[in-house]
């Protein structure tokens, strides 16, 4: 009788993530692209790139030094995935770094994001009018003087004691897909990454006029650019939201009512164990603190009251009577009406810029352009938490740091992408999905995010 030896695999979502990113061309894009050394062998880079991809998104983890254990574990998974079978060293975590210097490369990277974006677009048919940009910084505790990427500068993490680096994405509405990832310094201003950012992205007379509940008017600007100056006409688009209002005036009169009682429970009756305060400046600067953390420093006015108690103190020993004195100073609260009353009149009320035309970009369609801005944060919480945690950084060099936020930057396409296709095709049937929450598995929805896919067993995968 012939023996077998018998290999187990537990699969789990890698199939689906190689899939997604063959169907979306990402292997096939970076090997037209990036050229490797001679010696190169083995699987080609974007086949090793694809399979590294699919473990960070796996196993939520971007160290190398995990990923050829991980291979091997899979490999007749993976080999049955690839064009070819694995080998030892297709993973190894040199090898692994040398992709990162190949993504650092900035003129591969954007031949890469233009290409990748043109075939996306066509293939899903994804539309292109929107696409949102803005920045986040990510803080590492990496020595600034060792490379040029770690800078200190404003932190978004407010970390400002750590140094950073920053990344610019322009994402495509409304799914928040990357079209446009740049890396820069951590002390670079947001205001000089939009341009840069555009321009990545597109290689894919004075009067008011009344509109509903606002209004726009069109102002003359002037700046710099690559040295030279230049002018441009912008709308000004001044609106006004009945509900946003409502939702800010509740929240400043929650505010108020946390400060104050807050406030209130800092002086207590004198009591046993309860503090009370004979330093007038530590008092006040707790003061402050509660005033910064519910930011309602304009809306509050202090008065600071001291209380002397004296007592006689009787003759003892060789000490003779005395009256002795114990200070305690209390606040009293009171509210700043015509401040509350000024910021309740602007609530509501927000200001958009834009230069596109009237024609082509009505004041209602801007305005609910920007209202759906948020969708870009989703992209920096997947960025910087669960599951691409590019935080903790566990690479140190300038060249690495820069070429791993390359990399994620792709995973966050797989991630947006999958989700807007089973989204669109759940849409399309009518049909739900359950067993995605944990604790109430008859739980139906129709918007499932890939996280929560990436959760299923194998066979409940489609797309």
């Amino acid at each position: 009788m012939t023996e077998a030896d018998v290999y187990t695999e537990r699969v789990d979502d890698v199939p689906l993530l190689v899939r997604q990113q063959e169907a979306m061309g990402v292997p096939q894009v970076l090997d037209d692209v990036i050229r490797p050394h001679g010696n190169w062998q083995g699987l080609s880079v974007g086949w090793v790139i694809t399979g590294w991809l699919a473990y960070i998104l796996s196993e939520a983890d971007h160290r190398m030094c995990d990923v050829k254990e991980w291979a091997r574990d899979l490999r007749e998974t993976l080999s049955s995935l690839f064009p070819q079978p694995i080998g030892e060293k297709d993973f190894t975590d040199d090898r692994l770094a040398a992709i990162l210097r190949y993504l650092s490369d900035d003129d591969v990277w954007a031949e890469i994001e233009t290409r990748l974006g043109k075939r996306l677009i066509r293939v899903y048919d994804l539309g292109s009018e929107t696409v949102r940009l803005d920045s986040t910084a990510a803080a590492v505790y990496h020595d600034p003087e060792r490379g040029t990427l770690f800078r200190h500068g404003h932190s978004k993490d407010h970390r400002p004691d750590l140094a950073q680096f920053k990344i610019m994405l322009g994402a495509l509405d409304p799914m928040g897909m990357p079209l446009a990832t740049l890396v820069l310094p951590g002390h670079k201003d947001d205001d000089g990454l939009y341009v840069p950012a555009i321009k990545r992205g597109r290689s894919e007379t004075r009067n008011k006029k009344r509109l509903g509940l606002g209004y726009e008017t069109i102002r003359l600007q002037e700046g710099e650019v690559d040295g030279q100056p230049v002018e441009w006409e912008e709308r000004v688009l001044v609106v006004y939201s009945p509900p946003h209002a409502k939702r800010s005036r509740r929240g400043l009169a929650q505010r108020l009512e946390r400060a104050e009682r807050a406030l209130h429970a800092l002086t207590p009756p004198p009591a046993r164990g309860w503090r009370q305060w004979d330093d007038l400046k530590t008092l006040q600067a707790e003061v402050q603190a509660i005033l910064k953390r519910h930011r309602v420093e304009e809306f509050l006015e202090m008065d600071y009251i001291r209380e002397v108690q004296s007592r006689l103190v009787r003759k003892y020993g060789d000490r003779p009577a005395h009256e002795e004195e114990k200070v305690r100073y209390t606040v009293q609260v009171k509210r700043n009406p015509a401040a509350i009353r000024k910021a309740r009149r602007l609530m509501g009320w927000r200001l958009y810029v834009t230069t596109s035309p009237l024609g082509r970009l009505s004041l209602a369609q801007a305005v609910r352009a920007y209202r759906g801005a948020p969708r870009i944060e989703r992209d920096f919480h997947r960025l910087k938490g669960h599951p691409l945690s590019i935080r903790p950084l566990y690479v140190r060099r300038d060249d690495r740091a820069r070429g791993l936020a390359r990399l994620l930057s792709l995973g966050l396409r797989v991630l947006t992408l999958a989700e807007h296709v089973v989204r669109d095709q759940l849409e399309a049937t009518g049909e739900t999905l359950k067993g995605l929450y944990a604790g109430n598995p008859q739980r139906q929805t129709s918007r499932p995010t890939t996280e929560r896919l990436l959760g299923l067993p194998c066979s409940t995968y489609w797309l």
